[in-house]
This record gives C-alpha cells, sequence and structure tokens, in this order.
C-alpha cells in the first residue's frame, strides 16, 4: 500500500458515537477483540489476523496488541499498538465494501504517546487504497504527529460518503523516526441509505382492510 499527502478533511464533532451513532457496520472486529484468532503473538514483517492484514517494515511484533500495565486499550482487551522504535514503518487494514446510495462515517479512537520524547517527523496516517493495486483511493487522507500527543484517547469522526458504491481497503499507517506511540482503538464505518425505502402498499380484500 501507498500513503498520500492532502488537505485533511474537516473533522465531525468529536462525541461519544458508539454511544448516539446508529447505522450498519461496515467494518468485522473493529474494537480488534477477537486478538490473535486462535494464533499468538509472533513477529514478522506481514500477516493476517482475523480480518485484518498488517506488515512491518522491519520485522516486529503484530499491531494488534493486548492490554498490559504499559498499554491499555481504550475498551475490552485488545487494541493496535504499532512499532515505536524508529526508523520504521507499519501498517494495518481491511477491505470495505461500501453499498451504493448510503451515508458513510468513519470513526475511530487515537492515543498518542511516546518513550522518550516526541518528534514532529513521527506520523500516523490513515487513507483508502485500491485492494488490488495498493494505490490510493479518492482524495481522502488524515495524518497526524507524534507532538500532538496528550496521552489520553481522543475519537476522530469524518464524512466518507464519496467511497459509496466502492469496494476499498482502510489503511492505518506509521512512519516512525522517533519513538512516538500511536494506538488505535473502536475503529468503525457506520452507512445509513440516503433515501427512505419505499412504504409498503397494502391491497383491500374481503379480509383486509387498508388504514391511512
Amino acid at each position: 500500500h501507498k500513503t498520500i499527502s492532502a488537505s485533511n478533511p474537516a473533522p465531525l464533532e468529536h462525541s461519544e458515537r458508539s454511544i448516539l451513532a446508529t447505522g450498519t457496520e461496515l467494518l468485522v472486529d473493529g474494537g480488534f477483540e477477537g486478538g490473535y484468532y486462535g494464533g499468538t503473538l509472533t513477529s514478522n514483517t506481514s500477516g493476517v489476523t482475523g480480518p485484518w492484514s498488517w506488515s512491518n517494515s522491519p520485522s516486529w511484533l503484530n499491531p494488534i496488541w493486548e492490554s498490559d500495565s504499559s498499554a491499555l486499550a481504550r475498551t475490552g482487551s485488545y487494541m493496535v499498538y504499532f512499532n515505536p522504535i524508529g526508523p520504521s514503518q507499519s501498517q494495518i487494514y481491511q477491505k470495505v465494501t461500501f453499498p451504493a446510495n448510503v451515508t458513510a462515517t468513519l470513526s475511530f479512537w487515537i492515543k498518542f504517546s511516546d518513550i522518550i520524547e516526541p518528534n514532529s517527523a513521527d506520523v500516523l496516517g490513515v487513507n483508502f487504497c485500491n485492494p488490488t493495486t495498493g494505490a490510493p483511493v479518492g482524495t481522502f487522507v488524515e495524518n497526524y504527529k507524534g507532538v500532538d500527543g496528550n496521552f489520553s484517547w481522543v475519537n476522530y469522526s469524518y464524512d466518507v460518503s464519496a467511497f459509496a458504491g466502492q469496494t476499498v481497503d482502510l489503511l492505518f499507517w506509521t512512519n516512525i523516526a522517533g519513538t512516538s506511540i500511536f494506538q488505535i482503538d473502536d475503529v468503525s464505518i457506520l452507512t445509513n441509505p440516503t433515501t427512505p425505502p419505499p412504504s409498503a402498499t397494502c391491497t383491500e380484500d374481503a379480509l383486509t382492510m387498508c388504514l391511512g
């Protein structure tokens, strides 16, 4: 997969989206609670863990991480914890099929911290890619710098309705030069139809009376 640089879209208002939002969820295991899906934590340059695919350069631990005293998930027992030791690059992604004629909202939680000190060159990015070629799709891209960290979980939500009718990879990636820690949890893409379904028709007969 490739990363791109473009103007960041304006985020929707931060909120406890998991409580307030409704719709059809497109992602599978956006909270990473499937853990290692019967496997164990391993180090490698790439792998597949349930619905999520990932890669590391150089080889490092699977970015799906179980909570411990040094790194806690926002909810549940698992999250994404990218390699914080630079120079390194990591990615995790899932294929998503957007139905046609829907509005869609991408939401996720990020926690920024560091091992030694913030580095302005350390970046976490999110964008959408072609599942076959890895080429960027559309102009959506959001970048977050390690120096922006405040050591607490923050929610970000974006309108991604432009991807309606397409199949793409939702990609999170890091490029680390220093020692910034990027954690992700509770990723969601919710959709709602752009037009209400047609109302049911009623045909009166000897046994049926239509109301309204």
